[in-house]
């Protein structure tokens, strides 16, 4: 997203809302006591897309947020909807209900070659995280982003993987230095609260060419010692980043906590302005980024509840970890969603049976190629591997979309049965 005077069309002020709320218990995974496994799962589907291109997801609590009959409200209409009804996606609320995201980022273990490629082992240990949502309202956007975040005692390191079916029309050649015009390129931009105050923070933006922007806020005039490598493939774009953390003024102490947010501005199919942390007016929204923990002790995650919640958010809780959110793994997640169009394909298979012959041809030539549809997927789950955050949002998503359709075609097939009784 451009920056504050650097132009382009509708381009809203910073804005910083908040609210209050009591704190709550940290802690990671299932072993985590007083911390019941709520049942709540990531948003259905994408909505409809906006006159300009843009749709927008957020992922699963660690707290049963809600009675029974409210989780089971959750799974009809997914977190978008749910998110909706607490108040996440009311722009105009006093009080913030924001999802509250946090990265437990281990140290690596291996030294990192800044090359844009992403193959040192030591990325594997961090968890890989997705399900990035437009910056104004929480719908998973179709083209995803996902990224990795390391450190060292001298340098945080984020490596981001960027979905795009459009990749052989990226920009060629890298711009000089903090120029502005990167915002209205392919680009990712990472902000860092080092401090955790939610109000003085560092801007980097990184275009697919490795073009560098950095500033102190809005000051451009700041430079880091930050290093960039990008590397563009047929389907994606990556990038890898590396900061000194003297930049910022800041040891990496073990359970430390910073605020981070990462943020894509996409133009190859209209703007698409795109955020992990949801944010309100802009990305300049520092109360409403995510949260960065430095290899927490089980210890230290009992007492961070307080400080996630500051200056008084109102949000559920994600943990973010390897195989999953806040105890619930991404497989099983995904099980979820399967199970649900599953349930969608045997009603349809039901209602088939009562069709007129013509319509039931046609109903079982559609119901074959969504049976196809499913079949990866299946495959996945069937494999003893792990899921990892980025395949999980993309094959929820593609089973979600599956879904809409199936819902769309049981409404024709409930339509024909009754009018062929008339």
């Amino acid at each position: 997203m451009p920056p504050r005077g650097a132009g382009g069309e509708g381009e809203p002020l910073p804005a910083q809302r908040h609210g209050a709320m009591e704190t709550g218990q940290v802690a990671l995974g299932r072993t985590s006591p007083g911390l019941p496994d709520s049942g709540l799962w990531p948003c259905r589907r994408p909505l409809a897309a906006g006159p300009e291109g843009e749709t927008r997801g957020v992922e699963k609590p660690p707290f049963s947020l809600l009675s029974r009959e409210g989780e089971s409200m959750l799974r009809r209409i997914g977190l978008v909807g749910a998110f909706a009804l607490l108040g996440g996606a009311g722009m105009g609320r006093a009080e913030d209900t924001y999802p509250i995201l946090v990265y437990p980022a281990p140290r690596a273990q291996e030294a990192i070659q800044v090359d844009g490629r992403l193959v040192e082992r030591a990325w594997e240990m961090a968890p890989l995280v997705s399900g990035f949502t437009f910056y104004d309202r929480p719908e998973r956007a179709p083209v995803q982003t996902a990224f990795r975040v390391l450190f060292d005692e001298e340098r945080l390191y984020i490596g981001v993987v960027c979905d795009e079916s459009l990749a052989d029309r990226l920009p060629p050649r890298p711009l000089p230095r903090d120029d502005a015009s990167l915002f209205h390129r392919e680009s990712v931009e990472i902000f860092l609260d080092p401090l955790h105050d939610h109000t003085h923070y560092f801007q980097f933006a990184v275009d697919a060419a490795g073009s560098l922007y950095d500033a102190e806020g809005y000051n451009a005039v700041w430079n880091s010692q930050a290093q960039v490598a990008t590397q563009q493939e047929k389907d994606r774009w990556t990038l890898e980043f590396a900061l000194p953390w003297r930049d910022v003024g800041l040891k990496p102490e073990r359970g430390r906590v910073l605020g981070l947010n990462l943020c894509r501005n996409r133009w190859l199919e209209g703007r698409q302005w795109t955020n992990w942390s949801q944010t309100a007016a802009n990305f300049h929204d520092p109360v409403r980024f995510g949260h960065l923990v430095l290899e927490p002790t089980r210890e230290q995650w009992s007492r961070l509840g307080e400080e996630f919640r500051r200056p008084d958010r109102r949000g559920p809780l994600f943990i973010f970890e390897r195989e999953g959110i806040s105890g619930q793994t991404y497989r099983a997640l995904l099980q979820r969603a399967l199970d649900e169009a599953e349930r969608a394909l045997a009603e349809l298979r039901s209602l088939r049976e009562r069709q007129e012959p013509a319509v039931a041809a046609e109903l079982a030539q559609r119901l074959e190629a969504m049976e196809q549809e499913l079949g990866p997927i299946r495959q996945r789950l069937r494999a003893p591997e792990a899921l990892d955050g980025h395949t999980f949002i993309q094959m929820e998503q593609a089973v979600h979309q599956l879904l809409h359709r199936m819902q769309d075609l049981l409404w024709e097939a409930r339509l024909a049965a009754l009018l062929a009784q008339i």
